[in-house]
């Protein structure tokens, strides 16, 4: 069970992170210069860099990471309004809330003490 507990988050979020960045795949749909596209590209793999800082923080100190996640679902919740359609935060907030509680847990019930976490 603490197995399950320490990868389901990673898992989770790495597949997260590929759902997010196809999202930037449409920069590459408009009539503009090669250049402003691939400046569009990166610009749209924003969040996807911004998600994998924080996965690299939450893999190795799960308590942090976590909470980072929480602070940034309820942050992608409000910048993008997901609260106002029930599938649009399911698709976008919903992961990384799931993730940083999924964090959070693991932190607790991980007996290795890697996070500085005795129970």
């Amino acid at each position: 069970m603490n197995k399950t507990l320490r990868w389901l988050p990673r898992i989770l979020t790495i597949a997260y992170i590929l759902f997010i960045s196809l999202f930037a795949l449409d920069a590459f749909s408009s009539d503009v210069s090669l250049f402003a596209k691939i400046g569009g590209f990166l610009i749209h793999l924003f969040p996807s860099f911004l998600l994998t800082a924080a996965l690299a923080v939450a893999w190795k100190k799960p308590l942090p990471g976590g909470i980072l996640f929480l602070a940034l679902g309820v942050l992608a919740t409000l910048f993008w309004n997901t609260y106002r359609q029930f599938l649009s935060f399911i698709v976008l907030s919903l992961p990384m809330l799931t993730s940083g509680l999924l964090f959070i847990v693991s932190a607790f019930t991980d007996k290795s003490g890697s996070d500085g976490l005795k129970l």
